[in-house]
């Protein structure tokens, strides 16, 4: 009788052994895939650095450029042709006092 009895006891742990397993496979599991989310995550981010750098970097190359061209066309231009608030005085003329 104690044989059954220390035997049906031991049946129970093992199955509670065997439930407390798989629940701590289950949350492993769950950790797993929510890591693997996050990794992902982060990759995706790193990617997009990368591209926003590359962009800030090709604008940067690309407004010096556009800046550079600007000024070599302002800087040919006769003063006439500009505006009165954007025209340089010619080295002949004074400065006409700005209101």
């Amino acid at each position: 009788m104690e044989d059954v009895a220390h035997e049906a006891a031991r049946d129970r742990c093992e199955e509670e052994r065997d439930w407390h397993e798989e629940e701590r496979d289950q949350v492993d599991q769950e950790f797993r895939d929510r890591l693997l989310v996050l990794e992902r995550h982060v990759e995706t981010l790193e990617q997009q650095d990368v591209l926003v750098a590359r962009t800030v970097e090709m604008m940067e190359k690309d407004c010096w450029v556009i800046d550079t061209v600007l000024a070599l066309v302002v800087a040919f231009m006769p003063p006439t042709a500009l505006s009165p608030a954007a025209a340089l005085p010619a080295p002949w003329q004074l400065p006409t006092p700005q209101q």
